[in-house]
């Protein structure tokens, strides 16, 4: 069966391996939330989006971790992407 939604939000023992492995694993997501994960970095956004082309949304709002590489991924990647946020990064 194929996941194409994924919530993750708010839980901080969630680090950049466990989000590559899932989005390896899960190549089908269209929704992502890694909302107010501060452990989460620039490494697991490019690996999501490379791994995940499907994306259409996806939340990394209070991420304080991330910086501007991370867009850089997310616009070279997401051709599909519809809905992005970025509040309070």
């Amino acid at each position: 069966q194929e996941l194409h939604s994924l919530s993750l939000n708010g839980l901080p023992k969630i680090k950049d391996r466990a989000v590559t492995l899932i989005a390896r694993h899960n190549p089908t997501l269209e929704e992502v939330n890694l909302s107010y994960n501060m452990s989460i970095t620039d490494q697991a956004v490019h690996e999501l989006v490379l791994y995940c082309p499907r994306l259409i949304k996806l939340d990394i709002s209070q991420c304080g971790s991330l910086t501007d590489r991370c867009l850089e991924s997310i616009k070279t990647r997401c051709k599909r992407l519809h809905h992005l946020d970025l509040s309070f990064n």
